[in-house]
């Protein structure tokens, strides 16, 4: 049984580096042996599940932090539009002064 999860260990670490789904024959190389301490062994399968679903969740998150075409192009065309307006306010606001000075 200690030799299993010894196995099991040395094998879900190098698995865990390249993140990829677990499960209990993987890790272990075959299912755990007969007469185990099956609180022992539902706790690994447990423990498995909830990395795979947290696996599922960073993947998933990971698409979705991606910027989009539209968030690219807007952040790269934002700079010009707010020069261009604010060019255009000082213009309107110059207009404004120069006219009530000549009236």
């Amino acid at each position: 049984m200690c030799r299993w999860f010894r196995e099991a260990d040395k094998r879900a670490s190098s698995q865990l580096l390249s993140r990829l789904a677990l499960t209990v024959e993987a890790i272990g190389g075959s299912p755990p042996p007969p007469g185990a301490n099956e609180w022992v062994v539902e706790q690994l399968r447990e423990q498995v599940r909830r990395y795979n679903t947290a696996l599922a969740d960073v993947e998933r998150l990971q698409v979705e932090a991606e910027k989009s075409e539209l968030e690219l192009t807007l952040a790269m065309i934002a700079p010009f539009l707010i020069t261009v307006a604010i060019a255009l306010r000082i213009t309107k606001v110059t207009g404004e002064i120069r006219l009530d000075r000549s009236v």
